[in-house]
């Protein structure tokens, strides 16, 4: 049985998920389970975010405001 106090469960659209399964036997020289490419992808994105070089969005400029735009498109198209 899974335990909880270490795991959490995510929903993917299958566009993400079959993404997920192609790069999980490209990103090292063994197939990876699912799970692990999309461990090694949010490690990849903190490591990126965590970069001193980094530069957060501007929330208020409007490149920032058409990418939320679509990203909440996509999201409802989703559910």
């Amino acid at each position: 049985m899974t335990d909880i106090t270490k795991y959490k469960n995510v929903s993917l659209s299958k566009e993400a998920y079959q993404q997920l399964k192609k790069q999980s036997k490209q990103v090292t020289d063994v197939d990876l389970s699912i799970s692990k490419t999309v461990e090694l992808a949010s490690n990849v994105l903190q490591g990126i975010i965590e970069d001193p070089h980094w530069v957060k969005p501007l929330r208020g400029s409007p490149a920032y405001q058409h990418f939320k735009t679509q990203l909440i498109n996509e999201n409802r198209q989703d559910n």
